[in-house]
């Protein structure tokens, strides 16, 4: 048994250099820090306004790489979160290069707005072990841009290979006319009027439509709604259920809707109800509230799933 752990153990320490070694070279290959942050910058006059096809030009790589980058620094400072680290200089590094990488070799998909929340909870994860971020001992007061380089580029690497995968599951959602989206809105919609008529006919009535206010539920996985530490539970559960579970976050969304319904149905007009469902008022939600809504979850999809004549009558 020892003998067969120390094994294993050797096997995982070989595959995690290869691993780090590898996204090292990407780094290099494809994100360069040499490649001044100014020019990238369309909002600063003083530097001069310089275009994607000047940029591309002038640090010799594509327009839409440029195009690429210039999103990310536009969207990295509004990551809406009060998490002082989210906004640490280190975690914004991390993610740019995180998702810089990921866009570029994955062109079908590219960059998304909103994929940094799927790279937030790993990082928060990964650091932890070493005494940093929310989760750590020290309760946060220790910020990744405290540690020594090599740590955060180990972690960097790990993130990386878990967002890749976390991706690769649902790359349908970031494609043209993200199919990956569209399937599960419909399907969510047609799940809530079998479950809950009474709010199906609710939103219906109100020209309420699901793309209004759950398409980010599905672009982001309701990471951003839970936030910070609730959106760790949430996708810890994802990623136990494997290659399925965009099928069980569907079933997640129709459980937090079915939560809200008393709240939903007190409001009348579209735009209330679109409000209220776009910042669902789960701030205070507990871990047994968190217990309770993927324990439902789990109950309608062992109803549902595997009976779709339940969806169809």
């Amino acid at each position: 048994y020892q003998r067969r752990v120390h094994g294993n153990q050797v096997i995982r320490e070989s595959v995690l250099k290869r691993k780090r070694d590898e996204y090292n070279k990407y780094v290099q290959n494809y994100f360069y820090e040499s490649k001044s942050s100014h020019v990238y910058n369309t909002e600063a006059p003083s530097l001069g306004v310089y275009t994607a096809d000047d940029v591309a030009h002038k640090l010799g790589t594509s327009v839409d790489e440029v195009k690429i980058r210039r999103q990310l620094l536009k969207d990295l400072p509004r990551m809406g979160s009060n998490v002082p680290f989210v906004h640490d200089t280190a975690v914004q590094s991390c993610v740019e290069r995180i998702l810089y990488i990921w866009a570029v070799r994955h062109p079908a998909s590219g960059y998304a707005q909103g994929m940094s929340s799927l790279v937030i909870p790993f990082l928060v994860a990964f650091f932890a072990p070493h005494n940093c971020g929310p989760q750590s001992s020290t309760n946060g007061e220790t910020m990744p841009n405290d540690l020594d380089q090599n740590i955060i580029s180990e972690v960097e690497a790990d993130c990386y290979w878990c967002v890749s995968r976390l991706l690769a599951i649902i790359q349908d959602n970031y494609t043209p006319n993200q199919p990956g989206i569209q399937k599960q809105l419909s399907k969510m919609e047609r799940l809530v009027n079998r479950i809950d008529p009474e709010l199906g006919r609710h939103l219906a009535n109100a020209g309420v439509a699901y793309m209004q206010f759950a398409y980010r539920w599905v672009h982001c996985l309701l990471l951003p709604e839970f936030g910070l530490p609730k959106s760790l539970r949430l996708l810890d559960t994802y990623l136990s259920e494997g290659d399925s579970f965009p099928t069980f976050h569907v079933y997640v969304c129709v459980a937090l809707m079915t939560r809200l319904s008393p709240h939903v149905m007190s409001l009348k007009d579209a735009p209330d109800i679109s409000m209220l469902l776009q910042n669902p008022p789960i701030d205070q939600w507990t871990n047994r509230d968190m217990d309770e809504l993927v324990s439902y979850a789990y109950q309608l999809q062992m109803m549902y799933e595997d009976s779709q004549g339940h969806l169809n009558s």
